[in-house]
């Protein structure tokens, strides 16, 4: 299968699967009309000579015609890719945020109901075993009914790309960092938002004001569940990992936590245990995902998470709490 690309930031899980004896074949390349990054991709193993450069991702598409394309551009621009790929039925594998604006976003969600494609979010910690083992024994009843859940993204600053000193590029922390957590803790959980007060702030980084490096997130979950997410990019460079992703959910007959990539269940009247899940492709899932040989994430997810980020990111600018439509509870 044909693999496009568009823009040269964040992950591009799917060029994995484009490397020497992967299902997928790199075909082409597009800027996101902001930067050239994307041409570091001609140093990748899945690089070849037949690949296109082109300037403009409407005209890739329809000169390739690639059966999924993979879209990583300035996180505040993703929605003009999204739109241009659902609009010529192309499945489309996104870096988070899919949209950047309210505005963009349900008008995404008008074009998916009308297009034979969809839009997949990179939300790749749903195939780590942890965070799966976490889903999996809330399903099972172990810890009885979700009371109270917290989550936990936190990354050391380092060097980040000029375009995350402003808001209008970077499109903030909470729709970036934050908005795994808001996956995972949907997910896991199996409680959906109903409301989202937030705060967000900038302490250490003067020379990026429009990236927050804290942010904190307060949400009233169904079923009378509540929920505290945090996101910041104050982890010490000399820690023993790159990122300190943490999720604890607090039921009415026990609690479980994920912490260092290890679940650990303790259920009422039993000792602790650790939980394990197989190994998962992250790539291969986000793929049968697009493609819809998979619900395991859909459009629907990509909408609720972004949805709560950017009313998120919101609350915290206006210092107001913020409603989130009625949703179905995660079965």
């Amino acid at each position: 299968m044909k693999l496009a690309l568009i823009g040269g930031h964040g992950h591009h899980s799917l060029l994995q699967l484009a490397a020497p004896g992967g299902n997928l074949e790199l075909v082409a390349l597009a800027g996101d009309g902001r930067d050239n990054e994307v041409l570091k991709f001609q140093s990748s193993p899945a690089w070849h000579s037949g690949v296109a450069c082109f300037s403009h991702f409407e005209q890739m598409l329809d000169e390739v015609q690639p059966g999924i394309v993979s879209i990583g551009c300035q996180y505040a621009f993703h929605a003009a890719a999204c739109r241009a790929a659902l609009a010529r039925n192309i499945p489309a594998v996104c870096e988070k945020p899919v949209a950047n604006t309210l505005e963009e976003l349900e008008e995404l969600d008008v074009l998916s109901r009308s297009s034979q494609a969809r839009v997949i979010p990179e939300f790749t910690m749903r195939w780590q075993p942890a965070f799966s083992a976490a889903a999996s024994a809330v399903r099972s009843g172990g810890i009885g009914d979700v009371v109270l859940v917290s989550g936990q993204k936190s990354y050391p600053f380092k060097t980040r790309p000029s375009f995350y000193q402003t808001r209008e590029t970077y499109c903030g922390t909470i729709p970036w960092v934050g908005i795994h957590a808001i996956d995972f803790v949907r997910w896991c959980s199996g409680r959906e938002y109903e409301t989202v007060t937030a705060i967000h702030g900038n302490h250490s980084q003067p020379d990026y004001p429009g990236c927050e490096d804290h942010a904190v997130l307060l949400c009233e979950m169904s079923g009378g569940a509540c929920a505290v997410i945090t996101a910041d990019f104050l982890r010490p460079t000399t820690a023993p990992s790159r990122n300190d992703d943490r999720l604890r959910i607090m039921g009415t007959r026990g609690s479980l936590e994920v912490r260092d990539g290890v679940c650990r269940l303790c259920e009422e009247g039993s000792p602790e245990r650790l939980l394990t899940m197989p190994e998962q492709d992250a790539a291969q899932g986000l793929l049968d995902c697009a493609l819809g040989q998979s619900a395991f994430l859909t459009w629907h997810d990509a909408h609720v998470a972004t949805r709560l980020a950017l009313l998120a990111r919101d609350s915290a600018d206006r210092r107001e709490k913020q409603t989130f439509p009625s949703a179905p509870t995660i079965l």
